[in-house]
């Protein structure tokens, strides 16, 4: 049975001096509560999405709390 949970995360990722961050609400529908490593994931997918030079950069910082 598939729940929905809404996750407030931020992350930031750094490249070659260059940085960008997502800080806003993940909404995560699957089986029981997700690893957060799936959350961080999903807001990465949207930093490179629209900074596609940050697809080889290293999260240097990230931090997650369930909303709902």
């Amino acid at each position: 049975m598939a729940t929905r949970s809404v996750w407030q995360v931020y992350v930031r990722v750094e490249n070659n001096g260059q940085f960008a961050e997502y800080d806003g609400p993940i909404t995560y529908t699957g089986a029981g509560v997700p690893p957060v490593s799936e959350i961080i994931a999903a807001a990465l997918r949207t930093i490179v999405g629209s900074r596609p030079d940050m697809a080889h950069g290293n999260i240097t910082a990230s931090r997650t709390s369930r909303i709902s």
